[in-house]
Parts: C-alpha cells; sequence; structure tokens
C-alpha cells in the first residue's frame, strides 16, 4: 500500500476484471460523473497514462461493468427458475436467486440502478432487452400459477414486472447492511411478501 492508502499492484496483476472492480467501487460510491480516469487509477496504484494501456475511457468500462452484471442476473434467475414446474417454488427459488445476486453484486447493482441512462446506445438496448427476458421468465411463471389456480392477479405483466422490481439496491443495502438483517431472514420475507402479491394462499 502507497503513502497516500492506495493499493499499488504489479503490471501482472492489473487487468481487466480487476480494473472492472475498482472502477464498480469508485462509481457506486461517487457516481459515474464524479468519478475520473484520474481516480481510478489512483485507487489501482498506478499513473492515469498507464490506465490507458488497458482501457479506452471510463465509459467503456462502465458499459462493461452494467452488462456484465445484467448477464449474469439473467443467468442465475434462469438456473433458478428451471429448477422446478411448480410455480409457487419457482417464485421462492427465483425470489431467494434475485436477493441473493443484490447482496453479492451489491456496488454493480448500485452503478446499473443509477447509471444505465450513460450506457452507449447499443449496449443500453442489449441491458434493457437482458431485463425484457427477466420480465418474459416470471411472466412465464405467474401465467403458469394463474393456469394452475394457485396465483390470482389483475394482469400477468404487472406480476412479472412486479416480481423482477419487487425491490430495489436501496432497500437491500438498508436491510441487509444497515440493520444487519441475516440474508436467510431477508429472503424469507421477500418470498412470503411475493407469494401475498400474486393472490397464493401458501
Amino acid at each position: 500500500m502507497s503513502d497516500n492508502g492506495t493499493h499499488v499492484v504489479s503490471k501482472k496483476a492489473i487487468n481487466r476484471d480487476y480494473i472492472n472492480e475498482v472502477a464498480c467501487r469508485l462509481f457506486a460510491r461517487q457516481g459515474f460523473a464524479r468519478t475520473s480516469m484520474r481516480d481510478i487509477a489512483s485507487a489501482i496504484g498506478i499513473r492515469a497514462p498507464s490506465l490507458y494501456n488497458h482501457i479506452g475511457s471510463k465509459e467503456e468500462v462502465l458499459n462493461r461493468i452494467i452488462l456484465a452484471m445484467f448477464y449474469a442476473q439473467y443467468s442465475d434467475l434462469i438456473r433458478a427458475l428451471t429448477g422446478t414446474e411448480n410455480p409457487v417454488e419457482q417464485v421462492r427459488k427465483g425470489i431467494v436467486a434475485q436477493i441473493q445476486f443484490r447482496i453479492a453484486h451489491a456496488n454493480a447493482v448500485v452503478v446499473a440502478a443509477r447509471e444505465t441512462l450513460e450506457l452507449d446506445a447499443d449496449i443500453k438496448t442489449e441491458v434493457l432487452n437482458l431485463r425484457n427476458r427477466q420480465y418474459q421468465a416470471w411472466a412465464d411463471v405467474v401465467e403458469r400459477g394463474v393456469r394452475a389456480g394457485v396465483f390470482h392477479v389483475p394482469s400477468v405483466r404487472l406480476a412479472s414486472i412486479t416480481m423482477y422490481d419487487f425491490f430495489n439496491y436501496l432497500e437491500i443495502n438498508i436491510l441487509y447492511i444497515q440493520e444487519n438483517i441475516p440474508d436467510q431472514e431477508l429472503c424469507n420475507w421477500y418470498v412470503e411478501l411475493a407469494l401475498q402479491s400474486l393472490g397464493s394462499h401458501f
């Protein structure tokens, strides 16, 4: 560690994943607009000109962080939902997967929630498509539950959006981190809320 508190790493240790990790922490803490390439370089422990040997701009890093986050989030949700055909169990597993993802990737979720408008147009389109695929995955679950008579909702589309947007990064931050609620208790609480919102008599 250097005298100013930044971490000094070897050139071999500096790769895109490490740069993304450092930049993501800074973007989450102080915002994308207020974070410079110099800030990122300083946090890594190198000079700003050296950072350009690895990346072209902070916008490039932001694009990678948010796109990777949405792909990982989508994969986690699909993996959870395909574990069973029972719609009630799918809701349980899907909600737990989303909670655990938000806890494990808190900085990236914060950045995505705040900075999506800053993305390049083509990246933004891809991100929105991934979000819509998650809406559709939830819609399939809700519709299956409605057909089975275990869910009772006025709108499948509204219910599917609700399952995805049931909680935001700020709520998870307050409940899990600031109030120190165990993740299992948090998951159980949100699962009950989700099933209640679907009219399920679980």
